[in-house]
Protein backbone atom coordinates (compact mmCIF):
# COMPACT_ATOMS: atom_id res chain seq x y z
CA UNK A 1 0.00 0.00 0.00
CA UNK A 2 1.45 3.37 -0.81
CA UNK A 3 2.17 5.86 1.94
CA UNK A 4 0.69 9.11 2.11
CA UNK A 5 3.19 11.84 1.66
CA UNK A 6 4.03 14.78 4.31
CA UNK A 7 1.98 17.78 3.83
CA UNK A 8 5.17 20.01 2.56
CA UNK A 9 6.20 17.61 0.39
CA UNK A 10 2.16 17.71 -1.44
CA UNK A 11 2.61 20.95 -0.89
CA UNK A 12 5.75 21.33 -3.48
CA UNK A 13 4.04 18.60 -5.75
CA UNK A 14 0.94 21.19 -6.03
CA UNK A 15 3.91 23.92 -7.08
CA UNK A 16 5.49 22.01 -9.73
CA UNK A 17 1.49 20.70 -11.04
CA UNK A 18 1.37 24.54 -11.97
CA UNK A 19 4.44 24.46 -14.25
CA UNK A 20 5.94 26.50 -15.83
CA UNK A 21 4.80 29.88 -15.35
CA UNK A 22 3.93 28.23 -11.20
CA UNK A 23 1.99 30.01 -8.15
CA UNK A 24 4.54 31.77 -6.26
CA UNK A 25 6.62 32.95 -9.28
CA UNK A 26 3.09 34.66 -10.69
CA UNK A 27 2.15 35.87 -6.68
CA UNK A 28 5.77 37.72 -7.04
CA UNK A 29 5.27 38.87 -10.14
CA UNK A 30 1.88 40.51 -9.05
CA UNK A 31 3.38 41.97 -6.55
CA UNK A 32 6.06 43.79 -8.93
CA UNK A 33 8.89 41.74 -8.87
CA UNK A 34 10.69 40.54 -11.62
CA UNK A 35 11.88 36.97 -12.13
CA UNK A 36 15.17 35.85 -14.17
CA UNK A 37 15.43 32.60 -16.09
CA UNK A 38 18.74 30.19 -15.86
CA UNK A 39 19.10 26.91 -17.58
CA UNK A 40 22.27 25.74 -15.97
CA UNK A 41 23.51 25.19 -12.02
CA UNK A 42 27.05 27.35 -13.52
CA UNK A 43 24.72 30.16 -13.55
CA UNK A 44 24.45 31.47 -10.04
CA UNK A 45 21.51 31.44 -8.54
CA UNK A 46 22.71 34.44 -5.38
CA UNK A 47 23.52 36.79 -8.42
CA UNK A 48 20.30 37.02 -9.77
CA UNK A 49 18.87 36.64 -5.74
CA UNK A 50 21.31 39.49 -4.66
CA UNK A 51 19.57 41.76 -7.93
CA UNK A 52 16.14 41.60 -5.70
CA UNK A 53 15.34 39.17 -8.33
CA UNK A 54 13.84 35.71 -8.49
CA UNK A 55 15.50 32.80 -9.94
CA UNK A 56 13.53 30.59 -12.25
CA UNK A 57 15.56 27.26 -13.04
CA UNK A 58 14.46 26.72 -16.97
CA UNK A 59 13.67 23.22 -17.85
CA UNK A 60 11.31 21.07 -19.82
CA UNK A 61 7.93 19.80 -18.73
CA UNK A 62 7.32 17.17 -16.18
CA UNK A 63 6.53 14.75 -18.84
CA UNK A 64 7.83 13.58 -22.31
CA UNK A 65 6.24 16.78 -25.02
CA UNK A 66 5.93 16.36 -28.69
CA UNK A 67 8.86 18.37 -30.45
CA UNK A 68 7.36 19.50 -33.83
CA UNK A 69 7.76 23.21 -33.42
CA UNK A 70 11.23 23.16 -31.69
CA UNK A 71 12.49 20.96 -34.32
CA UNK A 72 12.40 24.06 -36.24
CA UNK A 73 14.46 25.57 -34.99
CA UNK A 74 16.95 23.07 -33.69
CA UNK A 75 18.58 20.07 -34.95
CA UNK A 76 17.06 16.57 -34.10
CA UNK A 77 20.70 15.79 -32.95
CA UNK A 78 20.25 18.23 -30.36
CA UNK A 79 19.25 16.35 -26.84
CA UNK A 80 15.40 16.42 -26.27
CA UNK A 81 15.92 17.97 -22.75
CA UNK A 82 17.22 21.56 -24.63
CA UNK A 83 14.37 21.38 -27.31
CA UNK A 84 11.75 20.60 -24.51
CA UNK A 85 12.77 23.56 -23.38
CA UNK A 86 12.07 25.85 -26.58
CA UNK A 87 9.18 23.51 -27.12
CA UNK A 88 7.92 25.04 -23.93
CA UNK A 89 9.06 28.56 -25.12
CA UNK A 90 7.74 28.78 -28.24
CA UNK A 91 4.20 28.51 -26.64
CA UNK A 92 4.78 30.92 -24.29
CA UNK A 93 5.54 29.35 -21.50
CA UNK A 94 8.44 31.11 -20.18
CA UNK A 95 6.82 34.73 -21.52
CA UNK A 96 6.49 35.46 -17.69
CA UNK A 97 10.46 35.74 -17.71
CA UNK A 98 11.67 39.01 -17.64
CA UNK A 99 15.36 37.87 -18.48
CA UNK A 100 17.47 34.60 -19.54
CA UNK A 101 20.49 34.21 -18.43
CA UNK A 102 22.73 31.38 -20.46
CA UNK A 103 25.92 29.57 -19.84
CA UNK A 104 28.34 27.19 -22.25
CA UNK A 105 27.99 24.52 -20.71
CA UNK A 106 27.50 22.43 -23.98
CA UNK A 107 26.62 23.08 -27.10
CA UNK A 108 22.90 21.97 -26.90
CA UNK A 109 22.73 24.70 -24.05
CA UNK A 110 24.25 27.81 -26.30
CA UNK A 111 22.56 27.19 -29.04
CA UNK A 112 19.12 27.24 -27.28
CA UNK A 113 20.71 30.52 -26.08
CA UNK A 114 20.90 31.74 -29.70
CA UNK A 115 17.47 30.68 -30.97
CA UNK A 116 15.79 31.84 -27.95
CA UNK A 117 17.86 35.79 -28.40
CA UNK A 118 16.74 35.48 -32.25
CA UNK A 119 13.02 34.14 -31.98
CA UNK A 120 11.43 35.01 -28.87
CA UNK A 121 10.62 38.67 -27.09
CA UNK A 122 12.49 37.41 -23.29
CA UNK A 123 15.57 39.17 -23.84
CA UNK A 124 18.79 37.10 -23.59
CA UNK A 125 21.12 39.04 -20.82
CA UNK A 126 24.27 37.04 -21.64
CA UNK A 127 25.70 33.76 -21.83
CA UNK A 128 28.30 32.95 -19.50
CA UNK A 129 31.18 31.66 -20.31
CA UNK A 130 32.14 28.49 -17.95
CA UNK A 131 35.81 26.51 -18.49
CA UNK A 132 35.96 23.07 -18.30
CA UNK A 133 38.96 22.65 -16.08
CA UNK A 134 39.27 22.95 -12.27
CA UNK A 135 42.21 24.77 -11.54
CA UNK A 136 42.79 28.41 -9.89
CA UNK A 137 43.39 29.79 -13.15
CA UNK A 138 39.89 28.82 -14.26
CA UNK A 139 38.21 29.95 -10.91
CA UNK A 140 39.75 33.25 -11.36
CA UNK A 141 38.58 33.76 -15.05
CA UNK A 142 35.12 32.13 -13.77
CA UNK A 143 34.90 35.47 -11.56
CA UNK A 144 35.54 37.98 -14.36
CA UNK A 145 32.81 36.23 -16.11
CA UNK A 146 30.49 36.58 -13.26
CA UNK A 147 31.36 40.44 -12.55
CA UNK A 148 30.33 40.92 -16.14
CA UNK A 149 27.01 38.89 -15.42
CA UNK A 150 26.90 41.32 -12.37
CA UNK A 151 27.12 44.08 -14.27
CA UNK A 152 24.70 43.38 -16.84
CA UNK A 153 22.33 42.63 -14.28
CA UNK A 154 22.24 46.36 -12.54
CA UNK A 155 22.75 47.54 -16.02
CA UNK A 156 19.62 45.90 -17.38
CA UNK A 157 17.45 46.43 -14.61
CA UNK A 158 18.69 49.68 -12.75
CA UNK A 159 19.86 47.90 -9.41
CA UNK A 160 23.01 47.65 -7.02
CA UNK A 161 23.86 44.18 -6.12
CA UNK A 162 26.55 45.52 -3.31
CA UNK A 163 28.80 42.54 -1.76
CA UNK A 164 27.01 42.70 1.80
CA UNK A 165 23.45 41.51 -0.65
CA UNK A 166 25.93 38.67 -1.99
CA UNK A 167 27.09 37.44 1.37
CA UNK A 168 23.23 37.44 2.09
CA UNK A 169 21.90 35.37 -0.48
CA UNK A 170 25.12 33.05 -0.82
CA UNK A 171 24.09 32.65 3.17
CA UNK A 172 20.48 31.73 2.31
CA UNK A 173 21.34 29.39 -0.50
CA UNK A 174 23.74 27.79 1.58
CA UNK A 175 20.82 26.97 4.26
CA UNK A 176 18.93 25.05 1.14
CA UNK A 177 22.18 23.24 0.20
CA UNK A 178 22.34 21.93 4.00
CA UNK A 179 18.64 21.09 4.76
CA UNK A 180 19.36 18.57 1.18
CA UNK A 181 22.26 17.29 2.71
CA UNK A 182 20.13 16.29 5.93
CA UNK A 183 17.78 14.90 3.67
CA UNK A 184 19.73 12.88 1.44
CA UNK A 185 21.50 11.18 4.74
CA UNK A 186 17.91 10.11 5.96
CA UNK A 187 18.12 7.85 2.88
CA UNK A 188 21.00 6.55 4.11
CA UNK A 189 18.66 4.06 6.21
CA UNK A 190 17.86 0.48 6.03
CA UNK A 191 14.42 1.83 5.55
CA UNK A 192 14.10 5.78 4.46
CA UNK A 193 11.20 7.48 5.16
CA UNK A 194 10.67 9.25 1.70
CA UNK A 195 10.74 8.23 -1.54
CA UNK A 196 13.46 9.46 -4.34
CA UNK A 197 10.25 10.51 -6.61
CA UNK A 198 9.03 12.87 -3.68
CA UNK A 199 13.07 13.96 -3.37
CA UNK A 200 12.71 14.89 -7.29
CA UNK A 201 9.43 17.07 -6.04
CA UNK A 202 10.69 19.05 -3.10
CA UNK A 203 14.17 19.30 -5.77
CA UNK A 204 11.84 21.03 -8.76
CA UNK A 205 10.13 23.30 -6.52
CA UNK A 206 13.29 24.58 -5.00
CA UNK A 207 14.18 26.28 -8.45
CA UNK A 208 10.21 27.13 -9.13
CA UNK A 209 9.73 29.41 -5.78
CA UNK A 210 11.29 32.40 -3.86
CA UNK A 211 14.02 31.10 -1.59
CA UNK A 212 12.60 32.54 1.18
CA UNK A 213 9.17 30.93 1.55
CA UNK A 214 11.44 27.29 0.22
CA UNK A 215 13.51 26.94 2.88
CA UNK A 216 10.93 26.63 5.50
CA UNK A 217 8.76 24.40 2.96
CA UNK A 218 12.00 22.12 3.13
CA UNK A 219 12.90 22.10 6.71
CA UNK A 220 8.94 21.41 7.51
CA UNK A 221 9.47 18.02 4.67
CA UNK A 222 12.60 17.02 6.95
CA UNK A 223 10.91 17.51 10.49
CA UNK A 224 7.36 16.12 9.18
CA UNK A 225 9.39 13.12 8.08
CA UNK A 226 11.21 12.58 11.19
CA UNK A 227 7.86 12.41 13.31
CA UNK A 228 6.01 10.56 10.70
CA UNK A 229 7.08 7.40 11.09
CA UNK A 230 7.87 6.57 7.78
CA UNK A 231 9.85 3.10 6.61
CA UNK A 232 10.04 2.29 3.46
CA UNK A 233 10.90 -1.16 1.97
CA UNK A 234 11.61 -2.09 -1.47
CA UNK A 235 13.43 -5.24 -3.35
CA UNK A 236 16.60 -3.58 -3.89
CA UNK A 237 18.87 -0.07 -3.01
CA UNK A 238 19.71 1.98 -6.28
CA UNK A 239 20.80 5.24 -7.47
CA UNK A 240 19.71 6.97 -10.08
CA UNK A 241 22.44 8.63 -12.81
CA UNK A 242 21.51 11.14 -15.79
CA UNK A 243 22.44 14.35 -17.06
CA UNK A 244 18.98 16.33 -16.69
CA UNK A 245 15.68 14.85 -15.14
CA UNK A 246 12.38 16.57 -13.75
CA UNK A 247 10.09 14.02 -14.25
CA UNK A 248 9.23 12.52 -11.12
CA UNK A 249 7.29 9.95 -12.71
CA UNK A 250 9.85 7.89 -14.18
CA UNK A 251 11.37 7.77 -10.50
CA UNK A 252 7.55 6.63 -9.42
CA UNK A 253 8.04 3.89 -12.29
CA UNK A 254 11.18 2.50 -10.84
CA UNK A 255 9.86 2.43 -6.90
CA UNK A 256 6.44 0.92 -8.62
CA UNK A 257 8.67 -1.87 -10.01
CA UNK A 258 10.26 -2.28 -6.56
CA UNK A 259 13.32 -0.59 -6.11
CA UNK A 260 14.26 2.14 -3.28
CA UNK A 261 15.86 5.27 -5.30
CA UNK A 262 18.36 6.14 -2.16
CA UNK A 263 20.40 8.54 -4.33
CA UNK A 264 20.99 10.15 -7.60
CA UNK A 265 24.72 11.47 -9.80
CA UNK A 266 21.56 14.19 -11.52
CA UNK A 267 22.33 18.14 -12.50
CA UNK A 268 19.01 18.54 -11.14
CA UNK A 269 19.80 16.53 -7.98
CA UNK A 270 22.51 16.43 -6.13
CA UNK A 271 24.65 17.74 -8.20
CA UNK A 272 22.79 20.89 -7.71
CA UNK A 273 23.09 21.64 -3.99
CA UNK A 274 26.21 19.65 -3.20
CA UNK A 275 29.26 21.71 -2.26
CA UNK A 276 28.34 24.87 -0.18
CA UNK A 277 29.74 27.95 -1.14
CA UNK A 278 30.98 28.93 2.41
CA UNK A 279 33.81 25.77 2.05
CA UNK A 280 35.25 27.92 -0.74
CA UNK A 281 36.46 30.87 1.48
CA UNK A 282 37.65 34.27 0.05
CA UNK A 283 36.84 37.54 0.69
CA UNK A 284 35.18 38.05 -2.75
CA UNK A 285 31.88 37.25 -2.45
CA UNK A 286 32.10 36.39 -6.94
CA UNK A 287 35.28 34.43 -5.91
CA UNK A 288 33.25 32.22 -3.38
CA UNK A 289 30.72 31.46 -6.03
CA UNK A 290 33.67 30.70 -8.82
CA UNK A 291 35.01 28.44 -6.29
CA UNK A 292 32.05 26.52 -5.64
CA UNK A 293 30.85 26.49 -9.65
CA UNK A 294 34.47 24.88 -10.30
CA UNK A 295 34.80 23.22 -6.79
CA UNK A 296 35.77 19.42 -6.48
CA UNK A 297 32.37 18.71 -4.78
CA UNK A 298 30.67 16.64 -7.42
CA UNK A 299 31.50 17.95 -11.01
CA UNK A 300 29.52 18.25 -14.03
CA UNK A 301 30.78 15.45 -16.79
CA UNK A 302 31.95 18.58 -18.90
CA UNK A 303 34.78 19.39 -15.92
CA UNK A 304 38.12 18.13 -15.80
CA UNK A 305 40.30 16.21 -14.58
CA UNK A 306 37.34 13.53 -14.21
CA UNK A 307 38.60 11.84 -11.33
CA UNK A 308 37.08 13.45 -9.20
CA UNK A 309 33.49 13.13 -10.44
CA UNK A 310 34.54 9.43 -10.64
CA UNK A 311 34.98 9.54 -7.20
CA UNK A 312 32.30 11.24 -6.13
CA UNK A 313 30.27 8.28 -7.68
CA UNK A 314 32.05 6.05 -5.88
CA UNK A 315 31.82 7.05 -2.58
CA UNK A 316 28.25 8.02 -3.00
CA UNK A 317 27.32 4.67 -3.95
CA UNK A 318 29.52 2.94 -1.32
CA UNK A 319 28.05 5.87 1.16
CA UNK A 320 24.60 4.93 0.32
CA UNK A 321 24.67 1.11 0.03
CA UNK A 322 23.14 0.85 -3.09
CA UNK A 323 23.42 -2.26 -5.24
CA UNK A 324 23.26 -0.96 -8.53
CA UNK A 325 22.85 2.34 -10.57
CA UNK A 326 20.49 2.90 -13.57
CA UNK A 327 22.43 5.25 -15.57
CA UNK A 328 19.97 7.74 -18.11
CA UNK A 329 21.57 8.07 -21.36
CA UNK A 330 19.54 10.91 -23.23
CA UNK A 331 20.25 10.63 -26.87
CA UNK A 332 22.87 13.36 -28.01
CA UNK A 333 24.00 14.22 -24.68
CA UNK A 334 27.70 14.37 -25.45
CA UNK A 335 29.51 15.21 -22.07
CA UNK A 336 27.52 12.38 -20.33
CA UNK A 337 27.91 10.02 -22.87
CA UNK A 338 31.61 9.95 -22.92
CA UNK A 339 31.58 10.71 -19.24
CA UNK A 340 29.84 7.21 -18.92
CA UNK A 341 32.36 4.38 -19.40
CA UNK A 342 35.10 6.51 -17.21
CA UNK A 343 32.97 5.89 -13.63
CA UNK A 344 31.11 2.41 -15.26
CA UNK A 345 33.64 -0.03 -15.03
CA UNK A 346 35.00 1.32 -11.65
CA UNK A 347 31.52 0.65 -10.32
CA UNK A 348 31.47 -3.10 -12.00
CA UNK A 349 34.60 -3.43 -10.37
CA UNK A 350 33.29 -3.23 -6.88
CA UNK A 351 30.01 -6.00 -7.79
CA UNK A 352 27.50 -2.51 -8.17
CA UNK A 353 25.56 -3.49 -11.53
CA UNK A 354 24.93 -0.47 -13.98
CA UNK A 355 21.83 -0.35 -16.20
CA UNK A 356 22.71 1.97 -19.48
CA UNK A 357 19.57 3.03 -20.12
CA UNK A 358 18.89 4.99 -23.47
CA UNK A 359 15.72 7.56 -23.03
CA UNK A 360 14.92 10.74 -24.07
CA UNK A 361 13.98 13.90 -21.65
CA UNK A 362 10.69 13.13 -19.88
CA UNK A 363 10.26 9.77 -20.71
CA UNK A 364 8.78 7.48 -18.33
CA UNK A 365 9.16 3.20 -17.77
CA UNK A 366 6.81 1.86 -20.17
CA UNK A 367 7.68 -0.62 -22.84
CA UNK A 368 11.10 -1.68 -23.32
CA UNK A 369 12.29 0.64 -20.50
CA UNK A 370 10.04 -0.89 -18.02
CA UNK A 371 10.82 -4.53 -18.94
CA UNK A 372 14.63 -3.79 -18.55
CA UNK A 373 14.61 -2.03 -15.27
CA UNK A 374 12.26 -5.08 -14.17
CA UNK A 375 15.01 -7.58 -14.73
CA UNK A 376 17.55 -5.15 -13.35
CA UNK A 377 15.71 -4.76 -10.30
CA UNK A 378 14.81 -8.68 -10.34
CA UNK A 379 18.50 -9.53 -10.62
CA UNK A 380 19.73 -6.98 -8.15
CA UNK A 381 17.40 -8.21 -5.51
CA UNK A 382 19.06 -11.38 -5.53
CA UNK A 383 22.41 -10.26 -5.14
CA UNK A 384 24.20 -8.63 -1.81
CA UNK A 385 26.76 -6.28 -2.28
CA UNK A 386 27.12 -4.40 1.18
Amino acid sequence: MEIKPVEAIEEAMRVNATFPYTDPSREWKEKGGKVVGYNCIFIPEELIHAAGMLPFRITGDNKELGLDNANVYLYTSTCSYIRSCFELALGGGFDFLDGYLSASACEGVQRLGEVWSAYLKVPMLMTLDVPRKINQRCKEFYRDDLATMKTKLEEQYGVKITDEKLWASIKLYDETRALFHELYEMRKAENPPIYGSEVMELLNAAVRMPREEYNPLLRRAIQGLKVSGRQLTGKTRVMVSSSVLNNAEFLRGVERLGALVVTDDVCTGARYFWEPASENMADDPLQVLANRALGTGFPCPRTNPPVHRTERILKMAEDWRVNGLIALTMRNCAPYVLDLPMWKSKLEEKGISVLDLDIEYGGTVTGPARIRIEAFVEMLSMQAVW
